[in-house]
């Protein structure tokens, strides 16, 4: 509804709602539960997270949590997106670039250097991070985060050259980036395809556009 200065956000059974205050939360849940109520499901309230926005007070959204019987968190991933609080979704953001490139290391245990070319190719950090990074909220990526990704790049792109991998220098890494017409293995990393803080992508989608 208009007047209670709500929004919703919801792909597939993942649903987001925002609100300005504690009164719009409480008409927000009980126009929800009632949708659900209509189709024979109930909302699993021990399972919902309440996220404070950048100046609220810590108080406000505790109390606010209480009132709706839900959890409340300093950060939480919303389709992939880390959110809430900066340091606390920078964490969030971490575990899942570490995550991610172990699941990439699970190429390693094929032990065909193809296979390991292929997935970075096609699906390497660069690809799996792309949407996360450009979504997150102002200052979650910093230089912190850009290091680790560099790092695990690193990492997965020297293991495809197996015993001459400590051979491999960081010029070496820089031409297999290269696109294949370049001379390179067209292993994309987020280096070079300018991905970092989410503010930074929308000011340079708005510039474009």
């Amino acid at each position: 509804k208009p007047d209670d200065d709500v929004a919703v956000c919801a792909y597939a059974d993942d649903i987001t709602l925002v609100w300005r205050n504690a009164d719009s939360a409480s008409v927000a849940m009980t126009e929800l539960q009632a949708a659900l109520d209509h189709v024979g499901l109930e909302l699993a309230r021990p399972k919902c997270v309440l996220v404070g926005g950048a100046g609220v007070a810590h108080d406000e959204v505790s109390a606010a949590a209480e009132k709706l019987a839900v959890v409340t968190k300093p950060a939480a991933v919303f389709v992939g997106v880390p959110i809430g609080n900066t340091s606390d979704a920078r964490a969030l953001l971490i575990a899942q670039v570490k995550e991610k490139a172990k699941l990439l290391q699970g190429a390693w245990f094929l032990r065909r250097p193809m296979a390991e070319h292929a997935f970075l190719r096609h699906c390497g950090l660069a690809t799996r991070l792309t949407y996360v990074l450009q979504a997150c909220g102002d200052g979650v990526v910093n230089d912190s985060v850009l290091a680790l990704i560099d790092h695990e790049e690193a990492e997965l792109m020297r293991h495809v050259f197996g015993v001459y991998k400590q051979c491999v220098t960081a010029t070496h890494l820089d031409i297999a980036s290269l696109p294949c017409d370049a001379g390179g293995f067209g292993w994309p990393r987020v280096c070079d395809i300018g991905l970092g803080d989410g503010a930074m992508s929308r000011q340079r989608r708005n510039v474009g556009g």
